[in-house]
């Protein structure tokens, strides 16, 4: 649920973000000082101007001002980073959806089935399942914790291989 929540919180941080910057960017000063720093050389400025144009349509322009008035359009590279920034936030909040939906959905099939596996873990319903082999029963689950135990301790070092083949075999050898 929390993946969910966050994937909308950045889609509308990713819509703030390109709304603002369009209607006020470079007169709000944290943001101006950030798009000075970027696209100006020292001693400019970043400016923005916006003109009615055609009905509802807006021209919005962005150029480095020195303290003589002279401009240089930096329009090109600002839209560029702005459509970055929208399109990257837009996916990681889409991406955060997702993941989250198919969290939600995994849980309410892993409750529907019983089962009391882990996050990534198969669906099953291993506190119901007994397995008989040689005329004895066993929990699935006892011989894959024993057996994953015995295999993280290969990886960590603790064991040798030749340890970890020796003691491998006396747990498959004590289901039979």
């Amino acid at each position: 649920m929390l993946r969910f929540i966050i994937g909308f919180a950045l889609i509308g941080f990713a819509v703030a973000v390109l709304v603002g910057v369009l209607v006020s960017g470079a007169s709000m000063p944290p943001i101006k000082q950030l798009m000075t720093t970027v696209y100006c050389q020292p001693g400019e400025t970043i400016v923005q101007q916006s003109s009615r144009m055609y009905g509802n349509t807006y021209n919005i322009t962005f150029a480095c001002q020195t303290a003589q008035e002279t401009r240089r359009d930096v329009t090109g590279p600002v839209t560029m980073s702005l459509i970055g920034v929208f399109v990257t936030l837009l996916f990681l909040g889409i991406t955060f959806i997702i993941s989250g939906a198919k969290g939600m959905v995994r849980r309410r099939i892993q409750s529907a089935l019983g089962s009391t596996g882990g996050f990534g873990q198969p669906f099953s319903n291993a506190s119901r399942t007994v397995i008989t082999l040689d005329g004895r029963t066993v929990q699935p689950t006892d011989l894959t914790s024993r057996l994953k135990q015995l295999e993280e301790a290969r990886s960590a070092g603790l064991i040798t291989e030749d340890e970890f083949a020796r003691l491998r075999q006396e747990i498959l050898d004590s289901l039979a």
